[in-house]
């Protein structure tokens, strides 16, 4: 008697159920150098994206701008949402699963557009990084950065940066996510 026996089936080809959804990004920025120049404040970055989900992630476009905390708006017009409008940047045409990518820029902006605080006689302002990672298969991704000069222990807090003094670059400069808005 001849006895059919089941197909073999490969688990890898079937979705798995956190392969349909959307990806787990993990954005990281970190602040190569910050420079203030008479005319300019200037950032060079790298961003690293870390793909922690378990299928890839294609056609990503990244943007980014840099601003300051200013008291005339409202916080959630500072933050990076999808309203916010950024220059095109950079691009990634695929992010493995588990895997990581980086892409460096330099962003600019004039000291004109900087608004100063006072911190008791010192002139201080908050300069902030917006991103936004798009892609063709996933929702964009929206992140803001506070960057300033960290604190020496390990507690990741940044702080205003000092503007008294000659032009020139800040040492310990570091990047601290803020929570964005949709």
């Amino acid at each position: 008697m001849l006895q059919i026996e089941p197909p073999i089936v490969d688990d890898r080809s079937v979705p798995q159920p956190e392969e349909i959804g959307a990806p787990d990004l993990h954005i990281a920025l970190k602040i190569e150098q910050l420079m203030r120049s008479l005319m300019m404040l200037t950032v060079n970055y790298l961003v690293t994206i870390s793909n922690r989900s378990n299928r890839a992630v294609h056609d990503m476009a990244i943007s980014a701008d840099l601003i300051t905390s200013s008291r005339a708006l409202p916080t959630e017009q500072q933050l990076a949402s999808l309203s916010t409008p950024l220059p095109p940047g950079d691009a990634l045409d695929r992010i493995g699963p588990h895997q990581s990518a980086s892409v460096s820029g330099r962003l600019q902006l004039p000291v004109s557009e900087i608004e100063v605080f006072a911190q008791g006689q010192l002139p201080i302002c908050m300069p902030l990084v917006r991103l936004r990672m798009e892609g063709s298969d996933f929702e964009p991704e929206l992140r803001t950065f506070l960057v300033g000069p960290g604190s020496p222990n390990a507690g990741g807090r940044v702080h205003p940066l000092p503007l008294s003094g000659p032009p020139g670059g800040y040492d310990n400069i570091r990047a601290r996510a803020l929570e964005s808005v949709s």
